[in-house]
């Protein structure tokens, strides 16, 4: 008799196994279906709805993974709605499936809809991006938060499934654990505090260029994350660095030089001192007869009782201030530095009225090299190397 039970004990259960084994092999095949189908009419309406407008919002979402994403809530709909056909009443034996797959359809929404709606942030920040306003006040680190928050709840609600426990039995359990938890991951949280504080504060913007020597970075700003910053550098390379370095290590930003239109040269010309010397009316007369560009210009009267260094000076000033490249509207200023053995050291401090690199070294580049050209009509000459031979 207890032999005959035991017989048909396991012949029944090797009935109720090969029952759910076709129970949940019928449900992946419903599941794969309904997502294909799913997947392939929602990508079909975006394409015949939007066609090849792809600055559109339905092309944004399309390339965000929103409709794929969504297509995957599908079979977890049609599971949910249907799982009360998998109650199987059977001779010394209940198939509980039903139960089973409600709560693990439960998590696969939760987790689907947490998908589903960071893709659609993802979107929001693309399109929010190609906005004007979004130089100035980026929301890629508050999208990063939200995505974060939006992560952590769907994670608390599947465990609360999972265990049957409430959601405040395991925020009571990561209160005890705060502090555990900010002192592992405390650069992160860090890095979080200062990637808000730069956003809020508006220390640096998209397309910003700054200088970190400390970090090898010299370029441009193009994105701004939640725990980092990414450069480009103008030989094209990319610098990560930490939104905390930003606000600790000291940081240049040139955008000041961007918005007012003028770049500064502060360069100097180093003079002989032995060159120099009171000017007399056959210098002039020669210098006259040179034709010199803005020479023209000065008032004869500075000239009596100068010294061709001080004449020198003077035309530079006036050559800087009627010259093309040269921002007018800023600081024009040529003054002498402290003497050394080397010679005499005459600064030229002006801004060019372009803030490109290449136009920014060409205006320079030409101005030097004309002043150069000029210096011997003044009987001035640049101090010679010293040999020791």
């Amino acid at each position: 008799m207890t032999t005959d039970f035991t017989i048909n004990n396991f012949n029944g259960y090797a009935y109720v196994s090969l029952v759910a084994m076709f129970i949940l092999a019928g449900s992946g095949l419903v599941i794969a279906f309904s997502h294909y189908f799913a997947k392939y009419f929602l990508i079909t309406f975006i394409d015949k709805a939007f066609g090849k407008n792809r600055s559109g919002a339905g092309q944004i979402l399309f390339r965000n993974h929103f409709f794929h994403r969504l297509a995957y809530l599908v079979p977890a709909f049609l599971l949910s709605y249907f799982s009360y056909l998998f109650d199987i009443d059977l001779p010394h034996f209940k198939l509980f499936l039903s139960e089973l797959i409600r709560e693990l359809t439960r998590i696969y929404m939760i987790m689907g809809i947490a998908f589903v709606l960071a893709a659609l942030l993802n979107a929001v920040n693309e399109h929010y991006s190609n906005l004007k306003i979004a130089k100035y006040k980026p929301i890629n680190s508050y999208v990063q938060v939200a995505k974060i928050v939006l992560f952590s709840m769907a994670v608390l609600l599947s465990a609360s499934i999972l265990f049957d426990k409430s959601p405040a039995y395991f925020l009571t359990g990561l209160g005890a654990a705060t502090a555990f938890l900010a002192l592992i991951f405390k650069d992160s949280i860090t890095g979080f505090i200062a990637g808000i504080q730069l956003t809020a504060y508006d220390i640096v913007r998209i397309g910003d260029w700054i200088e970190m020597p400390s970090f090898g970075a010299d370029g441009e700003v193009m994105e701004i994350s939640l725990n980092t910053v990414k450069v480009q550098n103008f030989d094209k390379t990319l610098v990560t660095i930490p939104s905390s370095a930003l606000l600790t290590s000291g940081l240049k930003n040139w955008r000041g030089m961007q918005e007012s239109g003028g770049r500064r040269v502060k360069r100097s010309m180093m003079i002989d001192i032995k060159s120099i010397r009171f000017c007399d009316q056959v210098m002039l007369d020669r210098i006259q007869n040179q034709d010199l560009h803005a020479f023209s210009t000065l008032d004869s009267r500075t000239l009596q009782d100068t010294t061709n260094m001080g004449l020198f000076r003077k035309y530079v000033e006036t050559y800087l201030r009627q010259h093309p490249g040269v921002h007018q509207d800023m600081r024009v200023m040529v003054r002498q530095l402290q003497a050394s053995a080397g010679g005499l050291p005459l600064e030229l401090y002006f801004f060019t009225n372009t803030i490109t690199s290449e136009k920014y070294e060409s205006t320079q580049a030409e101005i030097f090299e004309y002043l150069y050209a000029v210096l011997p009509y003044f009987e001035l000459s640049v101090p010679r190397p010293v040999s020791f031979e």
